[in-house]
Parts: structure tokens; sequence; C-alpha cells
């Protein structure tokens, strides 16, 4: 089931009982408390903030088009009364903390360290990561460019996207540091396939650099998942008392550290693929 399908289910119990010309404002504003029940979400959990908004977001274009065809006069989602969302305030992770993690991932596969050096440096975003491709890596020119992403929705496969907005592709600039640990990533691969094939005793063929291959796969070869990012992460620093840190964590610390050392807000904006607004 698609996510779009998660949220006209929970609409169609809801509401699908009800003629659409008959639906009141009341009766959307009650089904807006159960989607702030705490037990509204899957497993009993709250759902997040973004996907009540999301279901809110439907029905709106829902009645906008029931009016466009004249099914009704006026869209009752107009007069919902929605309470404000209080954003959680981020908590970024202190220098001394930061200075631990860099020092303790040394010891960590070059695969987790490369990904998490590309959020870090060069800000890219979690389903960018696991978007490249070989083509759009030239070590040569310490370049990188971001043409896709892999996203995951639940009960569908991963998904290959485009980047996000026509600001998400993008060209960025790699430091040596992130070069030498692309290298260092396909000498292990290299390695660890050669390995592998004295083994079993199979050669394999295919490339594992060919130009539409994946930079981050899994063991069977396909694409990597996003989450598994997470879950090294949440691991590592469990492991190594250190306060959990995302993927998107180092995305905005990376936004930080360029302005703090003098780039301005639009360039960030740029290397970054925000959308312009």
């Amino acid at each position: 089931m698609s996510y779009n399908a998660a949220l006209f289910t929970r609409i169609e119990i809801a509401l699908g009982h009800l003629q659409i010309d008959k639906i009141q404002t009341r009766q959307l504003q009650q089904f807006v408390s159960q989607l702030r029940d705490p037990r509204a979400g899957h497993g009993d959990k709250p759902l997040a903030n973004s996907t009540i908004k999301k279901h809110i977001v439907l029905l709106n274009t829902l009645f906008k088009f029931a009016m466009k065809w004249g099914y009704v006069k006026t869209n009752p989602v107009a007069e919902v009364d929605i309470p404000k969302i209080k954003k959680m305030k981020k908590t970024l992770p202190t220098e001394a903390d930061l200075e631990k993690f860099m020092q303790l991932l040394a010891t960590q596969p070059i695969k987790n360290q490369l990904m998490v050096y590309l959020a870090f440096t060069a800000g890219l975003r979690r389903e960018e990561i696991f978007g490249l491709q070989w083509q759009d890596v030239n070590l040569n020119k310490a370049t990188l460019s971001i043409n896709r992403a892999i996203v995951y929705i639940a009960g569908e496969q991963l998904l290959e996207k485009g980047a996000k907005s026509d600001t998400s592709h993008r060209r960025i600039s790699l430091p040596v540091q992130v070069v030498e640990m692309f290298k260092a990533y396909q000498a292990e691969r290299k390695a660890a396939a050669k390995r592998k094939a004295k083994i079993t005793k199979v050669i394999q063929f295919a490339d594992q650099f060919a130009s539409d291959a994946w930079v981050f796969t899994q063991p069977n070869g396909k694409v990597g998942h996003p989450h598994s990012f997470n879950g090294f992460l949440r691991r590592f620093c469990e492991e190594n008392n250190l306060p959990v840190i995302s993927p998107h964590t180092f995305r905005h610390l990376s936004g930080s550290y360029l302005l703090n050392a003098g780039l301005d807000l639009a360039a960030v904006s740029q290397k970054l693929g925000h959308s312009r607004k």
C-alpha cells in the first residue's frame, strides 16, 4: 500500500459514509482531533505532525476539485481550525561530542566513514547518498554530481526518483580527504570481490564500478537502503555513549559550518540543493 493510499484509508474510514456535499466543517474538525490522538499511528503510536498535515492538504485538494466539478458549493476544509504545531527544537551535538564521534568513526568500515563525510562535508541528503552511481563520481576532478535519490515508501520497494527539485541537481567539489575515502572504498570492494571469487570459485563478470552501478549497495548488489545509514548511526552512538546523531543532523552542521566560514546564504543554499522560495 502506498503512502497516499494510507491517507485515503483514514479519510475513508472517518468520512467515507457521508455524501461529499453533506460533509461539514465540524465533522472535519472531529477528524483532525482523531488524527491527533496519541494512538492514531501504527502500533498505537502518534502520527507525525507532517502526516497529519498531509491528510488536511489531501482533503483540501479533493474539495477544491469537488467545487470545480460542481459537487459542492463551498470548501469546508477552509474553515477547519488546525492547532498550530510547535516545532521541536533541533539539538545539535556539542563540539566535544562531534570531536569524539569523528575520532571513533575512524575505527569503522570505510563505507560508513564515507557516508558520514558525504553528509557532513558535502551536505548530502540521506536519499541522495544512496542515489549515487559511479558515473556521478569524478575522482580526477574531485567532483560529485547529484542527479537522483533513493526513497523508501512503507509497503513498497525502494524507489529511484529524480533529485528533490531543480536546484537539487548540482555538482559539488569534494575535499581531498573524501576523494581518498572513495579510493579506499573502491580498493576495499575490489579486494572483497576477489576473496569471494576465490572462496566460491565463481568469477563475477558484472562490473561493480560500471557507470550505472550503485555506489552504496546491499550484499546482493542491489541499491542500499537509506534507513541503513540511520541504523548505523544509532548503533554507533549508543555503543560509544554519544547522543544519537541522524544523517540530517550532519546536513544541518554542514550548512552551519559553511556559514561560519564566511559563505553567503545563497552559496550555502546552492551547495545544499535547497529550493528557491
